[in-house]
């Protein structure tokens, strides 16, 4: 269970944004040439699923309201529950 308890190490923003610049424009890139050609594609590719991870924000779940028909059902549903329970 601790397994999946801990958080799992993330790169910093400044190494992660400088991977996306590098990959988008060579000439713009902070990084040396041999450097890039170091970071394998696998590398550049979990980089840019991190950004784009922390871009997307997560939308809250809204609870659907019971309607007065669905209101009705759950109690008689709960009724017959309680009549035919095992005693």
């Amino acid at each position: 269970m601790q397994t999946y308890l801990r958080k799992r190490k993330r790169p910093t923003a400044s190494v992660a944004s400088r991977l996306t610049a590098a990959s988008l424009s060579p000439t713009k890139s902070c990084l040396s040439p041999c450097t890039l050609a170091n970071i394998g594609n696998y590398a550049l590719a979990s980089y840019l699923g991190v950004e784009k991870r922390r871009r997307v924000k997560r939308r809250k779940k809204r609870r659907k309201k019971l309607t007065m028909k669905m209101a009705t059902m759950k109690r008689a549903r709960a009724r017959t529950r309680l009549l035919f329970r095992r005693r």
